[in-house]
């Protein structure tokens, strides 16, 4: 059985209508007053998204790239700098 859900929204103010359309314009490369294909493919890129992106479906962003990347390149920078530390440690034990 549908349902429809009415949510209300408060209208943009005019500083915020020009901010969109300032970012839609930036988006916007080739001046068509539409976003295609490749114009979209290089904002999900910009935000982190897989090359291959898949339209139509809830895709995952790429792990290895944008913030969530990396932090998780950050942390396995950490993690072999504390296994350095360790082995350090090990070797400084084995010679006294």
């Amino acid at each position: 059985m549908p349902v429809a859900i009415a949510v209300a929204y408060e209208p943009l103010t005019e500083e915020q209508q020009k901010r969109a359309m300032a970012v839609f314009e930036a988006l916007d490369q080739d001046g068509s007053s539409t976003l295609d294909r490749e114009e979209l493919v290089k904002v999900t890129q910009a935000v982190g998204y897989s090359d291959e992106v898949t339209w139509g479906t809830n895709s995952n962003p790429d792990p290895t790239k944008g913030r969530a990347g990396q932090r998780e390149r950050e942390r396995g920078r950490e993690r072999e700098r504390e296994r350095e530390r360790e082995r350090e440690r090990e070797r400084e034990i084995k010679t006294y």
